[in-house]
């Protein structure tokens, strides 16, 4: 799943669907088992990814028009982590953790196509699959994800496999220099944090303290010193600061983000309880109601059906339960990741919810500025990804597998 959806469009979904078809092939030759431990473990977990449809159900009746798609994407949050989740409480964790490969593979890939692109153009990377900010964002995430699984060993060559390990986090964050997406910066502080919640000693506060501002100053300096990416920033700056006025249409990277953000904004205001009933009317209600009343330009209003978060696309859908919907999404699985870095469980789990905390909070990050949810193959990889984790990040597992 990792490497599909890196490399295509077409297959990812279909992948998801086999998945939970392959999972069910599992439950049913564990029928007998109980079941009542992981419902009781995970029923916060369950209800928060349970939201997103709920909403979606709530706004259709409400608005009097099923959103057939949306309720499916939104299905997808609680079937994924439910079934998928069930299916591997029945794996061993050390058979379990080879899926860590795919992931591995993935930055690798992600990380040379980046490579590849900008060595032959002088342009920004025309990235396959997503535009540059979702493929940058992604790139960057998998580059984390490889960083936090150091503590897992998945070959008979642990020093080689750490060295690998330590080159693909080279490539990737060199991808994400050359994609040049400002967003996938965003979150770079979340992974700086989440490593040194992961390689900390508890004794060492304060040296993980220095740890941390050390890493993110040089991560800073990596980038000042990039002329391009120093334009960049500029730019952004200078944009988000004259997008008012007479200015406040104009077209320019950030100014576009902002009249999205203010459309959004005003069309939430006209329907708080139960929003417009699917994101497929964004579109439509920016040229019925922001176009005419000046808040976004004609090239806006003709070119975007999305306003570039995955946030205010919730609230605008689906009004206010929407965007709280979404965010429980990230923030409920987000905190029992946090509880279970606690230092007392075993490596490989606190390193597996290092891993769910970097997916988690780096997708809230990346959806204030990209819509990284437009595509239900998103979403299914987050799933996926976050019962993968939340499962290898279960310290009970490993005690069991302990026992002889």
């Amino acid at each position: 799943m990792p490497l599909l959806i890196m490399t295509g469009q077409t297959l990812p979904s279909p992948a998801f669907y086999l998945l939970l078809l392959c999972s069910l092939a599992i439950l049913v030759q564990y029928r007998g088992h109980p079941l009542h431990g992981f419902y009781q473990k995970y029923r916060v977990t369950l209800l928060c990814l349970a939201a997103p449809a709920l909403a979606v159900l709530f706004s259709s009746m409400v608005n009097a028009k099923l959103a057939g798609p949306d309720l499916e994407a939104a299905l997808r949050f609680l079937l994924g982590f439910w079934i998928l989740g069930l299916a591997f409480t029945r794996i061993n964790p050390a058979v379990l953790g080879k899926a860590l490969c795919g992931f591995m593979l993935a930055a690798l890939v992600a990380s040379l196509i980046i490579i590849v692109l900008a060595l032959a153009s002088p342009l920004r990377p025309d990235t396959p699959a997503y535009n540059a900010v979702g493929y940058g964002s992604l790139t960057g995430l998998l580059m984390a994800l490889v960083a936090f699984s150091l503590p897992w060993r998945l070959s008979p060559w642990p020093r080689a496999e750490s060295m690998t390990k330590l080159v693909l986090v080279g490539l990737g964050l060199l991808a994400v220099i050359l994609v040049q997406t400002r967003t996938a910066l965003l979150a770079f502080p979340i992974f700086i944090v989440v490593a040194c919640l992961l390689y900390m000693k508890p004794h060492r506060r304060v040296r993980a303290l220095v740890l941390a501002v050390g890493m993110a100053v040089l991560l800073s300096a990596v980038f000042a010193v990039n002329g391009t990416w120093r334009q960049r920033v500029v730019d952004a700056y200078q944009e988000a600061v004259t997008c008012s006025g007479e200015q406040s249409t104009a077209d320019t990277s950030i100014c576009i983000r902002l009249q999205l953000w203010r459309a959004s904004l005003d069309m939430l205001a006209q329907r708080p309880v139960a929003g417009m009933g699917s994101k497929r009317y964004f579109n439509d209600y920016l040229n019925q109601e922001s176009l005419p009343a000046g808040v976004v330009s004609p090239s806006v209003a003709e070119g975007w059906g999305e306003p570039h978060n995955d946030i205010m696309l919730a609230l605008t859908s689906y009004g206010v339960p929407g965007g709280i919907a979404l965010l429980l999404v990230f923030l409920g699985p987000a905190g029992l990741f946090l509880r279970r870095l606690a230092f007392h469980h075993p490596a490989q789990a606190r390193a597996a919810a290092a891993m769910g905390l970097s997916l988690t909070l780096g997708f809230l990050v990346f959806g204030l500025t990209e819509t990284m949810f437009r595509g239900m193959r998103t979403i299914g990889f987050y799933s996926m990804s976050l019962a993968l984790f939340m499962i290898l990040s279960d310290p009970d597992r490993y005690a069991r597998s302990a026992r002889p």
